[in-house]
């Protein structure tokens, strides 16, 4: 779940890149470079359209997987404790649920910084259309295909990129042993 997690953090780095110029001319950026806070408005259509995309979904796992973390921090350093342990980091989780709203609101700030208004409604019209769900429902896998392709390509061009080098190389080198030769054995 974690990679599920890190593969949904990539992708919100892919379909949301960071302070494009369109985000800025609507919110200016402050001359430092960082960008504006966006208006309740934009944070508003952000977390709606967080909320239609379903993509904040894939963060759901985090609290699991830390409070799993913990456990096995605490249980390391102290094996005989292991039930008491578990017991209490899962009460600590359990009364930190509440804090899922910190990330839901951090997400959409990061919409809302990345996109205009108009944007945003526009977005929102569209995961609320079935193309939009199923957009939503396969994006990961669409990823993680994408991923492979890319890596199986890389993998294949790095082959060739090899091979054609190398075959060049050699021939240079046959090319310089000859004409070496050609220089210690004058006709």
């Amino acid at each position: 779940m974690f990679r599920l997690s890190a593969l949904c953090l990539l992708l919100l780095g892919a379909v949301v890149p960071v302070y494009p110029a369109a985000a800025q001319d609507a919110n200016p950026a402050p001359a430092t470079g960082a960008p504006a806070e966006p208006s309740d408005a934009q944070m508003a259509l952000a977390a709606k359209v967080l909320s239609a995309s379903n993509l904040s979904r894939s963060f759901d796992e985090i609290l699991p997987e830390v409070a799993d973390q913990a456990k096995m921090t605490l249980i390391r350093s102290n094996p005989q404790m292991q039930l008491g342990i578990i017991e209490i980091v899962d009460q600590v989780a359990l009364d930190m649920v509440d804090r899922r709203a910190e990330l839901e609101k951090r997400l959409a700030r990061i919409w809302a910084i990345n996109f205009t208004e108009d944007e945003l409604n526009d977005l929102l019209t569209f995961f609320q259309t079935d193309t939009g769900d199923k957009f939503t429902g396969t994006l990961v896998g669409l990823l993680s295909a994408q991923v492979s392709v890319s890596q199986a390509w890389a993998k294949e061009i790095g082959d060739e990129m090899l091979r054609r080098s190398t075959q060049k190389l050699q021939e240079i080198s046959k090319n310089e042993a000859k004409s070496l030769q050609g220089e210690t054995n004058p006709q």
